[in-house]
């Protein structure tokens, strides 16, 4: 992939959806969608803050969460929903 390539992801309801670039690359999700209860949260695998956690949330956020191969994302939810997440490549 390259700078400026999209990049997005799907996850099945109940499952934690991770996105960790590779390598080098770094990325910024600009959108989140979900619905219900549901946590955007950056992780480096042990320590993981929450973004947002809130159940009266819209079913998309719109952010700039920049994250790269140590610092990745996660988004957690409720078991009977799925979620998605987009942005773009940035180096």
């Amino acid at each position: 992939m390259a700078v400026g390539d999209v990049v997005n992801g799907m996850g099945a309801a109940g499952v934690t959806l991770n996105f960790q670039p590779a390598g080098s690359t770094e990325c910024m999700i600009s959108s989140v969608l979900c619905v219900s209860a549901w946590r955007i949260n950056i992780t480096n695998g042990v320590l993981t803050p929450s973004s947002v956690n809130d159940a009266t949330l819209s079913n998309q956020e719109n952010i700039k969460l920049f994250i790269n191969n140590t610092n990745y994302l996660t988004v957690t939810l409720h078991a009977s929903y799925a979620q998605a997440y987009s942005g773009l490549q940035i180096k």
